[in-house]
């Protein structure tokens, strides 16, 4: 019994969907680990009296989601395209180990949970290797603002994703490490701390003008006139703050604008730039 011709190419046309869809549902998947898919926060985090529970899952998200930018400066393995932060998987020569074995013993007299605890609240306080101080900021104040909750939540998925389970004792675990940092509430009338700003290297101008076209800068910020976004310039007070802004800058939609896989020093030059003469004098990058 012979096989229709039409049924031949129906069969085949069938299978070619069959795996445009996989293929689609694989490139979904991966834009999710790199944090360039587009996220819905408040599916991780809950809403107003109604928080989420504290879980590896809801870690992942908060860690993905371009709002927080965390992906944008740490890579996992070889997952992302963040340089500025430590690797937080496995990355030799430097990093043999992922980051929740090799934080017990990154600091003498802390575990790892206690390490972890204090490179998210107080990221200058200890400073890897190789990396440079004062450009994280901590991601319980601006511009992340997470809450304690989204915090313990990020630290089970680093402890997850290094091959530690997220147990109840470990969240237990966390929230003690946690309890210096929520009591810590200023008298009324008492400034916080001042955090120590870093010091900005002057850079290329012209360089940093090649980094603001090829990352596609003016799509959202206009150089003078109308713009979808605030003036950078208009919101840092110093080249330390527009540095910070900058680095920490989430990653658009679709990975459309990262600034994770800048050097410190492209970011110097990109600060340069916006504050040179070659920038418009009025107020300049919108």
């Amino acid at each position: 019994m012979t096989t229709s011709p039409l049924r031949h190419v129906g069969g085949v046309i069938t299978l070619a969907l069959a795996m445009i869809g996989s293929f689609a549902a694989l490139g979904s998947y991966f834009d999710r680990l790199s944090g360039a898919a587009s996220y819905d926060v408040s599916a991780w985090r809950g809403s107003a009296g109604h928080p989420a529970p504290v879980s590896a899952m809801a870690g992942q998200g908060i860690f993905l989601a371009p709002r927080f930018a965390c992906a944008a400066c740490h890579k996992i393995g070889q997952d992302g395209v963040g340089i500025r932060g430590p690797n937080l998987g496995v990355m030799t020569p430097q990093f043999t180990t992922p980051i929740a074995v090799r934080a017990a013993t990154e600091q003498r007299g802390k575990t790892a949970v206690q390490h972890l605890v204090q490179a998210l609240y107080e990221p200058d306080a200890y400073v890897v290797h190789g990396f440079d101080a004062h450009v994280m900021p901590p991601v319980n104040k601006p511009p992340l603002m997470l809450t304690h909750e989204d915090i313990r939540s990020v630290i089970l998925f680093m402890f997850q994703r290094s091959g530690v389970p997220p147990t109840a004792a470990l969240t237990a675990e966390i929230l003690e490490a946690q309890r210096p940092y929520m009591d810590d509430v200023p008298d009324a009338g008492t400034a916080p701390p001042a955090r120590a700003e870093r010091p900005v290297t002057p850079g290329d101008a012209q360089a940093g003008a090649e980094h603001f076209a090829a990352l596609g800068c003016a799509t959202c910020h206009r150089m003078g006139g109308d713009a979808a976004a605030p003036s950078a310039l208009a919101r840092a007070a110093s080249p330390s703050e527009l540095f910070l802004l900058l680095a920490n800058h989430p990653t658009l939609d679709g990975g459309a604008v990262s600034t994770g896989a800048l050097t410190v020093a492209q970011l110097e030059d990109l600060v340069t730039y916006l504050r040179s003469p070659v920038a418009p004098p009025d107020g300049g990058v919108q």
